[in-house]
C-alpha cells in the first residue's frame, strides 16, 4: 500500500492505494506569491501595462474609476487593495472610485477586509442582477436582444475589469476572463448562459462565446487586470493592460503551470476541487470533471473529491456514467444529476484495488492535462 495525500478543499486526504496500481500524477502547480510581492508586482504591472498607458498617464483627477472583480477571483481582496493603493498613490481621489463586485456569498466580506487596512472609504457594491434599477441598457446585439450592464459600469469614466485565467473548459463558459458580460447583466442574459446542459454547451459554447464578445466589444472597456492561479487560492503572476493582449500572453503563462502530459488513459481517475468555501462551487465541479474526462477511458471511474456544500443548480445533467463525488451535500440530490456519492476515502481505495492503474489530478478546477492519445481523438473529433 502507498498512501497519497490529496489536498481536497483547504486540508489534505490520506488516500490508500494497493501497489499493484501504477499511479500517475501531474507535477506541482505554480508558487503562490506573498502578499507583499502581490503588491509589488500588480504596482509593476500597473505602471507599465501591456499595449495600454500607465494610469498615472491615462487617469484625470476628476474621472470616475470603477474597478469591476469577477467571481472565482484568488486572492481577490489582496488583488483589490493592490490595485486600490496604486491609484490612490497616483493621486486619485478615493471619492471618485468605486469597487463593482460580482455576486458570490464571501467575496465582499473578504474585499472590505482588505480596503480597510487602507484606512479610506471606498464604495464598495455588489452586483444584483435581479434588481432592474441598477442596470442600464447599452444597445441591442447582432440577434435584436437588448444588452444590459450594471448603471456603475456605463457611467464611469474608465472600467478596469479584474479577473482570473481559467482552463479552456467548452462547458464552463460566462464569457471572457475579466469581462463585464454576463457577470454584471441582467438575470435574463445570466440564465441564458447558465441554463444549458453540459452536453449543450459544447454545440453552443462558441455561439455563446461570440455573444460575450460582441457585448463586450458595444462596451467598449479595454483595461483589464487578470491573475495566473497558482494552488490553494493563491496567484502565481498577474498582468494589466489590454484585455485581448493579457489574455493571449496570460494563456501562454497558464500553461507553463498548469497544463501537463500524461502518457495514456486510465480507467481510474481522481480530481480534487481544491480551495475555500468560494471555490467550492457547481462550476468547478464541471471543470475538475473536464479535466479529469480528458485522461479517462470511456468506461472509466471518474471520482470528484470536494467539499462542496450546496446542492447542483437545475439542468445540469452529467455527461457520462460512472462518476463519482465526495462532497457535503445531500446523497439524494447528487444522484439526481446521475452522479454516485462516495462517503470517504476508502471507497475511492476500493475502485483503484479494481484497476491496474489511475491518474491523481490534484487542484482539477485549474488542469488541463494533455496526451498523445488525447491529440489524435481530439483531431478524429473535430
Amino acid at each position: 500500500m502507498t498512501i497519497h495525500q490529496l489536498p481536497v478543499g483547504d486540508s489534505f486526504v490520506a488516500l490508500e492505494i494497493p501497489s499493484s496500481c501504477r499511479v500517475r500524477r501531474p507535477t506541482a502547480a505554480g508558487v503562490a506569491m506573498s502578499p507583499e510581492w502581490l503588491r509589488k508586482s500588480l504596482h509593476a504591472a500597473l505602471q507599465d501595462p501591456v499595449d495600454y498607458p500607465s494610469l498615472s498617464d491615462a487617469c484625470f483627477p476628476d474621472d470616475r474609476i470603477v474597478l469591476a472583480v469577477e467571481a472565482g477571483l484568488p486572492e481577490a481582496g489582496p488583488v483589490v487593495a493592490a490595485v486600490l493603493s496604486y491609484l490612490l498613490e497616483s493621486g486619485v481621489s478615493p471619492a471618485r472610485v468605486q469597487v463593482l463586485l460580482a455576486s458570490e456569498p464571501g467575496l465582499r466580506l473578504e474585499v472590505h477586509n482588505e480596503i480597510q487596512r487602507l484606512d479610506v472609504a471606498i464604495d464598495v457594491r455588489e452586483h444584483h442582477a435581479r434588481d432592474r434599477s441598477d442596470m442600464a441598457y447599452l444597445a441591442a446585439d447582432r440577434a435584436a436582444r437588448p444588452v444590459y450592464l450594471n448603471r456603475a459600469l456605463c457611467d464611469a469614466d474608465l472600467v478596469m475589469t479584474i479577473g482570473c485565467l481559467r482552463c479552456p473548459s467548452p462547458i464552463v463558459y460566462g464569457g471572457l476572463p475579466g469581462g463585464v458580460f454576463p457577470a454584471f447583466s441582467d438575470e435574463a442574459s445570466q440564465i441564458r448562459f447558465a441554463r444549458r446542459s453540459a452536453m449543450g454547451a459544447r454545440k453552443d459554447a462558441h455561439r455563446l462565446q461570440q455573444q460575450a464578445n460582441e457585448a463586450q466589444w458595444l462596451f467598449g472597456a479595454r483595461f483589464g487586470v487578470l491573475t495566473i492561479p497558482a494552488a490553494q487560492e493563491g496567484v502565481c503572476r498577474v498582468l494589466a493592460g489590454d484585455r485581448e493582449r493579457i489574455t493571449e500572453k496570460g494563456r501562454e503563462a497558464y500553461e507553463q503551470v498548469w497544463n501537463s502530459v500524461l502518457e495514456g488513459f486510465s480507467r481510474v481517475v481522481v480530481a480534487t476541487l481544491t480551495g475555500g468555501q468560494r471555490s467550492q462551487t457547481w462550476d468547478n465541479v464541471v471543470r475538475c470533471l473536464e479535466c479529469a474526462s480528458r485522461v479517462a477511458t470511456e468506461d472509466a471511474a471518474i471520482v470528484l473529491c470536494t467539499k462542496v456544500a450546496v446542492a447542483p443548480p437545475e439542468d445540469c445533467p452529467v455527461p457520462r456514467d460512472r462518476v463519482y463525488m465526495m462532497s457535503d451535500v445531500e446523497a439524494d440530490a447528487i444522484e439526481a444529476q446521475g452522479i454516485t456519492p462516495i462517503r470517504d476515502v476508502h471507497e475511492i481505495a476500493n475502485l483503484c484495488r479494481k484497476s491496474d492503474s489511475c491518474i491523481l489530478l490534484d487542484h482539477a478546477q485549474f488542469r488541463w492535462p494533455e496526451s498523445p492519445q488525447r491529440a489524435i481523438h481530439d483531431t478524429v473529433a473535430r
